[in-house]
């Protein structure tokens, strides 16, 4: 897959899902959500490209949506499958974004949480040596309100063990993908806190998708709504049980 080995779990049947930056694959088990999938749905957890197990180049030319996407295109082929239903927040919900302009006969059904199609400035400065991997992630973790010692422990060690130049490399901005909400004619749920600064742009774009359903999660922030999973999932669940 052009050098990026991801990191795959399960019979690899028709779930596959990604995470957010800082995290990888194992988040979804951390979070409770595998537990609450695995007995209905066989699943794929991907490492993005700059996480987890799979290859971490610090050249941030190496981390374009189109890239990501190829990604994800990759492992279905590899696996044989034709389609899945994906499921992406944060970061993983751009990928989607990509993947839906990019390979839309590919994906069945879209769980998109906390992510926009629009473009986004994503890059933070750092105050000293940008190859230093100390001073990158406390600049890092500054950006999201964090220390260190701030760290759930539940997290800590997922977290602290990131390649935190190639996160910062991942971290470009992101052009807008808006064209491929035309595309999204596959049912779609769309989930995000209402203290996520991208609430507005996530209503903006469940208003130019055909077959879209928006659910809010009050009082959740961006890393809230992906920690609740007692509020998320049984959202997800009966999405999915429509696509029965």
């Amino acid at each position: 897959h052009n050098g990026q080995i991801l990191d795959v779990a399960g019979v690899c049947v028709n779930r596959i899902g990604m995470h957010g930056s800082l995290a990888n694959g194992a988040n979804w088990a951390i979070d409770g959500y595998l537990d609450d999938l695995k007995e209905d749905y066989s699943l794929i957890l991907i490492d993005a490209r700059g996480h987890g197990k799979s290859d971490k180049p610090h050249d941030s030319d190496e981390y374009t949506g189109p890239k990501f996407a190829k990604d994800v295109v990759a492992v279905l082929d590899d696996l044989g499958l034709d389609q899945a239903i994906y499921w992406g927040y944060s970061l993983g919900a751009h990928v989607g974004y990509e993947l839906a302009n990019a390979a839309p006969d590919r994906i069945s059904a879209f769980i998109i949480g906390g992510g926009t199609p629009y473009a986004e400035d994503m890059r933070f400065p750092v105050d000293g040596d940008e190859n230093d991997q100390a001073t990158v992630r406390t600049a890092m973790l500054s950006r999201l309100g964090m220390t260190v010692e701030s760290i759930p422990d539940l997290y800590k060690d997922l977290i602290l063990s990131n390649d935190f130049i190639a996160v910062r490399a991942a971290m470009r901005d992101r052009p807008s993908v808006e064209a491929a909400l035309e595309k999204m004619t596959m049912p779609c749920l769309i989930y995000v806190g209402d203290q996520d600064p991208r609430l507005g742009p996530s209503e903006k774009a469940v208003a130019q998708m055909p077959n879209a359903k928006l659910v809010v999660l009050p009082g959740l922030n961006h890393v809230g709504a992906m920690m609740m999973k007692d509020m998320v999932m049984p959202k997800v669940k009966e999405f999915l049980e429509t696509l029965a």
